[in-house]
């Protein structure tokens, strides 16, 4: 595989998603913690004194999985699921629509190469998109709470929210080049990740019913989550903060009030494994399907 065939795919697929109409949409979102943030600081004077407001933002902290938390909303992270989706649409089936990808492998570019560089450009979308986002939600985080301290780990965790958001983008990207229509990927990847949270909802359900635990049933949820990631796109980030805070309690969905301690970092293995695996196999799937095809 030739790596500046690659590279050269990244960038002509990063120059095209800089033209979308779409990206300003993505902007919005990114900035949006920063602006409610100066508004509320403008009708109010008072602070709160929290070191680690950012992760509470990001919903990284006191509640795994959920929109507990009512900031959660103004972060670019809420919406991560519909960014993947938007990027991965179109990410190979536009190509098809208007024959561009004809021309492209006319040229010295292999099938392997194309598809490498596509999922590159994606990858380094997210991460960029995310990791500015969470510039956003650290800024945002000192004005209304002060100096904020884990400036290094909550650009970690945004970039892996980033990097956690390829398995939604490539199955959306999948089935967008499979039926050959973008608007098709972007409804049938919004089905995955609607069938997937459903199934998360019912397996917690499940667990809780049988067990009559509710330690039970979010430690399966968590596990399903890890891997599976389709739905919970920040999943290995949070899991992540649970590593590096241990001591951090979950708060659970079940009641007011209700927690229970659990041992979320012990589940980063298994998360970032599934993470990688998924991307590999997804991106594989990706270049059967294009070095089948007919242009």
């Amino acid at each position: 595989m030739n790596t500046s065939s690659v590279l050269r795919i990244a960038w002509y697929e990063l120059s095209r998603e800089g033209n979308k109409k779409s990206l300003w949409f993505v902007v919005a979102l990114m900035v949006l913690p920063f602006i409610a943030a100066a508004l509320v600081r403008g009708f109010s004077h008072n602070r709160v004194s929290d070191p680690y407001l950012w992760a509470t933002i990001m919903g990284f902290r006191g509640s795994y999985g959920t929109t507990a938390t009512v900031a959660i909303p103004l972060t670019v992270i809420a919406w991560s699921w519909l960014i993947a989706i938007l990027f991965g649409g179109d990410l190979f089936a536009s190509d098809l629509e208007d024959s561009g990808i004809a021309l492209i492998l006319s040229r010295p570019i292999s099938r392997a190469e194309y598809v490498a560089g596509k999922t590159l450009a994606a990858l380094v979308m997210m991460v960029i998109v995310f990791y500015v986002g969470g510039l956003s939600v650290y800024g945002a985080s000192w004005i209304l709470a002060g100096r904020q301290a884990g400036f290094l780990e909550m650009s970690i965790e945004s970039a892996l929210v980033g990097l956690g958001a390829l398995p939604l983008l490539l199955v959306t990207a999948l089935l967008g080049i499979k039926f050959r229509k973008p608007v098709i990927g972007y409804v049938l990847g919004f089905v995955v990740y609607f069938g997937v949270s459903v199934a998360a909802g019912l397996i917690s359900a499940y667990y809780f019913v049988a067990t009559k635990s509710v330690e039970a049933a979010i430690k399966a949820t968590i596990i399903f989550k890890a891997t599976v990631p389709f739905t919970s796109v920040s999943g290995a980030a949070s899991i992540l903060y649970g590593y590096l805070h241990p001591s951090n309690p979950v708060v659970l969905p079940f009641g007011p009030g209700e927690t229970v301690k659990i041992d979320v970092g012990s589940y980063l293995a298994l998360a970032l494994v599934s993470l990688f695996a998924w991307i590999i196999v997804l991106s594989s799937l990706a270049y059967m399907v294009v070095k089948r095809m007919d242009f």
